[in-house]
């Protein structure tokens, strides 16, 4: 069935503005409370059909540094982003006086997803996230995970109605996190991390107990954390002050 010309030419000079040229270079980073260096790879709903598109965000020396390649199209060039606690906002300038806005919500395991709007048309996308280490270390103010968590389940956890931690994340002199969880109030020693990985504002750790292997999976806002605890079968949502680690 062929969309309505009213339909169809919207989503059309979309693809042809995606492919347009002559856009600024450098973009020009509003917040500090996301890295915004990586690889955004997503698929847009459009009235026409799908379309993937795959951005790439640099750090630069006066921000960022992006571009943008719609499949089948020429490469064009990001104007604007302004960063923000779960994603990111990109903007284009189209040469039609026009403009595209990228609004990107960054969740769990790097999971994207978002809107496009242009000429007032909203498309929504899905796709995934890809960030760039160097680029997120270097960026002012980024949050790297390390500090303590304490807090506890607000759903019973291994046969008790809640269960009090105290998490601490460090960082290594190569850079490598570690760390580990244990019982509030006990003294014996922690459960050591294996894996501890930041994106954003959110945690997840894994590590093994005497009881098992767990997961700790955090979002971080301010002193504040929530999510949830794993340790076997058993599964709890938990909240934790955050305590950064002195710089």
């Amino acid at each position: 069935m062929r969309l309505p010309a009213s339909v169809a030419r919207p989503a059309r000079t979309l693809v042809t503005l995606l492919a347009a040229a002559a856009l600024p270079l450098v973009v020009q980073a509003q917040g500090a409370t996301r890295a915004l260096a990586g690889s955004y790879a997503f698929e847009v709903l459009s009235p026409n059909g799908a379309v993937k598109v795959q951005m790439v965000v640099k750090k630069a020396a006066a921000g960022y540094d992006g571009t943008l390649n719609a499949e089948g199209f020429p490469q064009i060039q990001i104007a604007r982003a302004a960063a923000n606690d779960s994603g990111a906002v990109f903007e284009a300038d189209a040469p039609d006086g026009n403009g595209v806005r990228v609004v990107t919500k960054i969740g769990a395991d790097n999971r994207l997803a978002g809107m496009v709007d242009y000429g007032g048309m909203q498309m929504p996308f899905t796709g995934t996230f890809t960030p760039d280490a160097a680029g997120s270390a270097a960026a002012a103010g980024a949050f790297d995970g390390v500090g303590k968590y304490e807090g506890a389940t607000s759903d019973p956890f291994m046969g008790a109605p809640s269960f009090a931690f105290v998490c601490m994340v460090t960082k290594g002199a190569n850079g490598a996190l570690g760390g580990g969880c244990g019982p509030a109030g006990e003294s014996h020693e922690a459960a050591p991390f294996t894996s501890v990985t930041v994106s954003g504002n959110q945690l997840k750790a894994t590590g093994m107990s005497p009881a098992g292997p767990f997961t700790l999976e955090m979002t971080v806002d301010g002193g504040q954390a929530t999510g949830t605890i794993v340790l076997g079968s058993d599964k709890a949502r938990a909240k934790a002050t955050f305590t950064p680690a002195a710089k």
